[in-house]
């Protein structure tokens, strides 16, 4: 007998449960300061142009760029960019930090890893 893999509809590019690489953005202007995060997606007809989608996190969340989290909880809110258009993001409620590491600095450690082994 053949073993099927279930298929599992996902409506949303990223849901409760998903592991996502955070960008995050600092910003300086006339001395105030903030931070934006985002994450990158793709679309699934044209998947050579990146998009991104705005993440909001509770107040005082301090993520590093390049850290990988598990969204435990999330809603997705709206506000208006202009009269004609809105602007969509995920403000994530809870999460777990899986790897604080950015990927540049792992792609270092396993080179050194690599280089030493030969």
């Amino acid at each position: 007998m053949e073993e099927t893999e279930e298929y599992v509809h996902k409506p949303y590019r990223i849901n409760e449960g998903d592991i996502i690489t955070i960008i995050r953005q600092d910003v300086e202007k006339d001395g105030n300061k903030w931070t934006f995060y985002k994450v990158a997606t793709k679309n699934k007809v044209d998947d050579t142009q990146t998009y991104y989608k705005a993440l909001s996190f509770p107040k005082d969340t301090d993520i590093p760029d390049g850290a990988r989290i598990r969204i435990n909880s999330m809603v997705e809110y709206a506000r208006h960019k202009d009269k004609f258009n809105d602007t969509y993001y995920l403000f994530i409620e809870d999460y777990e930090l899986i790897d604080k590491q950015t990927s540049k600095e792992a792609i270092e450690e396993y080179k050194e890893s690599v280089d030493t082994i030969y």
